[in-house]
């Protein structure tokens, strides 16, 4: 019959890498570990719910956006606006409220017209600000 040995083991993740982390033991029972260990955990992918909605005109509302996309449920409208002028830029991020609704948007409303213009629909990708 095999033997159960149970043993604490202290990790330390030292790298997020794209789709996992890198985890290595840094000691087993408090000690040091006589060997080096790396244990890579895949990370899950996060389905998006967070559209970009670009080619809007510029008297747009929240209202007018929401009514838009109905029947689909949003939890939230951000149209940008310029820092300088005031004026709306022509864009805005649409949160859905699942990712179903996200996905009936994509396709459904992508490249449809609103105010004589045609909108671009798109997952919204998160951006770092300084990084290029």
């Amino acid at each position: 019959m095999p033997r159960i040995i149970q043993r604490t083991v202290e990790m330390k993740c030292v790298a997020r890498e794209p789709g996992r982390l890198r985890l290595e033991v840094v000691a087993v029972d408090g000690e040091p570990p006589r060997e080096s260990y790396t244990l890579y955990i895949p990370l899950k992918e996060q389905k998006m719910k967070r559209a970009y909605v670009g080619n809007i005109p510029f008297a747009t509302t929240v209202e007018e956006l929401r009514a838009w996309f109905a029947p689909l449920k949003i939890d939230e409208i951000n149209i940008i606006f310029d820092h300088h002028t005031k004026r709306p830029r022509g864009f805005a991020f649409v949160e859905f409220s699942s990712v179903e609704d996200f996905e009936t948007a994509l396709w459904k409303h992508n490249g449809q017209q609103l105010g004589g213009r045609t909108i671009v629909v798109n997952d919204a990708t998160e951006k770092r600000r300084g990084v290029k």
